[in-house]
């Protein structure tokens, strides 16, 4: 199975993760026309195993990955064209709202 991308990287106190997933299963699945995404993420990182959880990312099953020469458990999720068709406009607005809030607590 080929593997498009390695690490997704945000800073901790961002609120651009729902933005950035829903890119990321954009590209994915409208314009690479892939039927099925996968993700793993370390079993101990549990704010993103819980992410993913609750933006609707069925779980899968579990493996182990090599980080720094040490085996450690992960997650692994998975998303079908499908299942993102018929979230999307939910989590789109869901999108909305946040980028509302954020835009609105800027303001002086």
């Amino acid at each position: 199975m080929p593997t498009l991308g390695r690490r997704w990287v945000i800073e901790s106190s961002s609120s651009a993760a729902l933005e950035s997933a829903l890119l990321i299963y954009r590209v994915a699945f409208n314009v690479l026309a892939l039927s099925r995404v996968f993700s793993r993420t370390l079993a101990d990182n549990v704010q993103v195993v819980a992410f993913h959880d609750s933006f609707g990312v069925p779980r899968v099953g579990e493996t182990t990955l090599d980080v720094d020469g040490v085996r450690r458990r992960a997650i692994v999720h998975s998303l079908n064209a499908t299942a993102f068709a018929e979230s999307e406009p939910r989590l789109s607005a869901m999108a909305a709202r946040l980028a509302r809030r954020k835009s609105e607590s800027a303001l002086p």
